[in-house]
């Protein structure tokens, strides 16, 4: 349900660009909650994508770590930091 709703939101042309990478990080964090960490991963590259970092080094981090991705993960983990 709650997947439907952030992707309807950063598919909205009438979403502002802050409202797509709050959506688009959400939806990581969801995806994560639900083990698709691959998913999730997507999710955070695609608002990096856009520059924005915020907590998404960590997000991002967690991710690739419940992935078993741990080098990539520790740079993110530093970055993060």
């Amino acid at each position: 349900m709650f997947v439907s709703i952030y992707e309807e939101i950063i598919k909205s042309k009438a979403s502002s660009e802050d409202d797509i990478l709050c959506a688009q990080n959400n939806l990581g964090i969801l995806y994560c909650e639900m083990g698709e960490y691959e998913k999730a991963i997507q999710c955070y590259d695609k608002v990096l994508e856009i520059g924005y970092s915020g907590g998404i080094y960590f997000n991002k981090a967690y991710a690739l770590m419940k992935s078993s991705k741990y080098k990539e993960s520790l740079e993110f983990f530093i970055k993060a930091t």
